[in-house]
């Protein structure tokens, strides 16, 4: 690809995570310019063609910046990006230098959270056990991964929370300084410090913000049963500790990512049980005119 790309950075994941909430804060920057939509799904729409250069993809995002001034670096957050692997290649392509920003949440809740939108939005009938159940079928049997009604977009809860293994392509790919790992948690109980953070990845000042910031309150779920611990332990647990490898491995660029519990209620809670006692907030916005 050739000449300079428009897009200087991405959230690129994870949905329900609170992408929406981290947006809408960078768009408060002086030096920082969000696209005009949130999810602009350039490298994951069905007319995607890996072929295109780099003058036909910033063809595609201009629509989305024409507010931007040619001093702001831009950016834009397409969550569904950290879960098709295939993409990250192609982000790369398109911009070697691209810095990534990435927010997490413990994979169950996160689960949950995106039932409870589906369910909201009219694309899941089932409740969360029964969907959670099915999905690996309706995943098998999608003929159009990247369809406009894809399973892999609407009903793709449990596979999205395989935060090692995704982070684990990113890094195969881009290296560990341009990516910035970040959770849910941080964002919601201490933002000035996570978009402090996230400044000194983008190599802006965080003292430029306008608004202020302050906690927010929690997403409450009901379900919180032992069966739904055994699940998140069975489903998660290799991938956990392989998150939890490599966050600490990536603790000169996130050093922020992982709050340690006490040795105490982390042996009462067990391993997978990361934010049981604050379930994290920052649900992201639906976007009814773009799948997810």
């Amino acid at each position: 690809m050739h000449g300079n790309p428009l897009i200087d950075f991405m959230i690129i994941g994870a949905q329900k995570c609170g992408t929406t909430a981290l947006s809408e804060m960078l768009g408060g920057h002086p030096d920082l310019c969000m696209s005009s939509i949130k999810e602009n799904h350039v490298f994951d729409d069905v007319d995607f063609d890996p072929a295109w250069s780099t003058r036909e993809i910033d063809a595609r995002y201009a629509p989305f910046f024409v507010h931007a001034t040619p001093a702001q670096l831009k950016g834009e957050a397409t969550p569904i990006y950290l879960y098709w692997s295939e993409t990250i290649a192609h982000l790369h392509r398109y911009n070697p230098r691209l810095k990534l920003i990435v927010i997490l949440r413990d994979p169950l809740e996160r689960a949950l959270s995106q039932h409870r939108m589906e369910r909201r939005r009219g694309f899941e009938t089932r409740a969360a056990w029964s969907a959670f159940l099915l999905e690996p079928l309706r995943l098998l049997r999608e003929k159009d991964r990247r369809g406009r009604h894809s399973a892999y977009r609407f009903h793709s809860y449990l596979s999205r929370g395989f935060y090692g293994r995704q982070l684990c392509r990113v890094l195969e790919i881009f290296p560990q300084e341009q990516l910035l790992v970040v959770h849910n948690r941080d964002l919601r109980v201490r933002p000035r410090q996570v978009l402090a953070q996230v400044c000194a990845h983008l190599g802006v000042s965080a003292e430029r913000f306008v608004g202020d910031f302050e906690p927010a309150p929690a997403e409450v779920f009901t379900a919180r049963g032992l069966h739904y611990r055994l699940l998140g332990a069975a489903l998660y647990g290799r991938d956990k500790r392989r998150l939890r490898k490599l966050l600490d491995d990536l603790g000169k660029v996130a050093p922020q990512t992982v709050e340690r519990q006490p040795a105490e209620r982390r042996k009462q809670q067990g391993d997978d049980e990361v934010d049981r006692q604050r379930p994290p907030v920052g649900g992201d916005t639906e976007q009814q005119h773009i799948p997810q």
